[in-house]
């Protein structure tokens, strides 16, 4: 590793704002990751600094995200579709970003997506009703993948939450429509 992607992936790694991100970009490097999907960009900066880590040391990474951009609740950040692919584009990596409710963008996306080394959930996986991204998750995977998300701990911290694969094809089954009826 040349010295001047040595410094900014110890930046990255080390010094990132929270140790959810910090945490994000070794996880990621470690795993070797190539596919990443993330569902809700939660903060662009913290994509962009995975993207910049991971293409700088691979040519072949792509990257999928899900948002609402231009239509996002009152209260969450505002994002532009195009500056968000401007942003991106330029990292290295292949990009592509998909308008719309993340549950709803994911049934259309979700057999395009195989085998994903890393899938970003949103922050509030669990309080929202999202059994649409749950029920895509398991035909998004390969036994390797990991799915994370960010959650606050009591003190108000970031903490990343790695979900195990059993969760995830339980979280599943309990989705699909099956099981509604």
């Amino acid at each position: 590793m040349a010295g001047g992607a040595l410094l900014k992936y110890a930046r990255d790694a080390l010094f990132s704002k929270t140790s959810s991100d910090r945490e994000l970009v070794k996880l990621a490097r470690k795993a070797c990751v190539r596919r990443i999907v993330e569902v809700g960009i939660e903060s662009p900066e913290r994509t962009v600094r995975l993207l910049s880590e991971l293409a700088r040391r691979d040519e072949g990474v792509t990257y999928s995200g899900f948002d609402a951009f231009e239509q996002r609740e009152a209260g969450e950040e505002p994002l532009s579709l195009l500056a968000t692919h401007r942003l991106l584009a330029g990292l290295g990596a292949k990009v592509r970003l998909t308008p719309g409710e993340p549950e709803a963008t994911m049934a259309a996306m979700a057999n395009h997506l195989p085998d994903s080394d890393l899938i970003l959930l949103p922050r509030d996986m669990d309080s929202r009703s999202a059994t649409g991204v749950w029920f895509y998750l398991p035909r998004m995977s390969h036994p390797g993948t990991l799915v994370l998300s960010c959650e606050s701990d009591p003190k108000g911290a970031d903490t990343l939450r790695v979900w195990p694969m059993a969760d995830v094809k339980d979280r599943s089954l309990a989705a699909s429509p099956a099981a509604a009826a």
